[in-house]
Formats: C-alpha cells, structure tokens, sequence
C-alpha cells in the first residue's frame, strides 16, 4: 500500500493549485493510472496462466472453448429506404422497422 493518503484529497484544496500544475498533475495522473492498470493486468494474466497450467490446461486451450469469438449475425432484414440499416431478427427493432411496420407493411417485406 502506498505511503500516500489519496483519501485526504479533496476538490477544495485542489481547486486552490494554479489551473497549469492541475493540468501537469492530471497528465501525470493519467500516466500512472494507465502503468497501474498494464501492470495489473499481467499480473492477473500470470495468474490466471498459472492456474490453468497446474490444472493441466494451458491458457488458450480454455480460452478456445469458454470464451471464442462468435460468428457476427447474420442480416435478414434491410431498410428499402437505407440500404446500410439492416436488422438480424434479434434484439430490439431498429427505430426504422418499427416506423415502416406501424405504417401497416409487414416484416416479411423487408426479409432478404
């Protein structure tokens, strides 16, 4: 744990530093948030790659089957109006199909 109290900090006392050191300190702010986190996430990397090794696994052995890429949807509904706006029958209706089928067309009429 760090020596610093980050807790102690307030928005008050902050706001009586000159607007440049503000500026100077949020940039290095973001500097450090940013190494923490890299760090951070290697270190749970080696974890995790630890522990699925003294399971007998190796990482991408279970990344493949839990967590693989699924195939995009496939489109099944265009847009006459905006060949770019299609819809894959899943999910919520886009805002243009729900318009089109309240002026009485039926979905069928937009199926590709």
């Amino acid at each position: 744990m760090s020596d610093l109290n980050l807790g102690k900090i307030n928005a008050e006392d902050l706001s009586k530093i000159p607007l440049k050191e503000l500026l100077e300190f949020q940039t290095k702010l973001n500097k450090a948030v940013e190494l923490r986190r890299e760090q951070e996430k290697q270190e749970i990397y080696q974890k995790i790659t630890a522990l699925a090794s003294e399971s007998g696994f190796s990482l991408s052995e279970l990344m493949d089957q839990k967590f693989a890429k699924k195939t995009p949807s496939v489109i099944k509904y265009r847009n006459p109006d905006n060949k770019d706006e299609g819809w894959t029958g899943k999910g919520k209706k886009p805002k243009w199909l729900v318009d089109l089928l309240s002026s009485g067309k039926k979905l069928e009429e937009f199926a590709i």
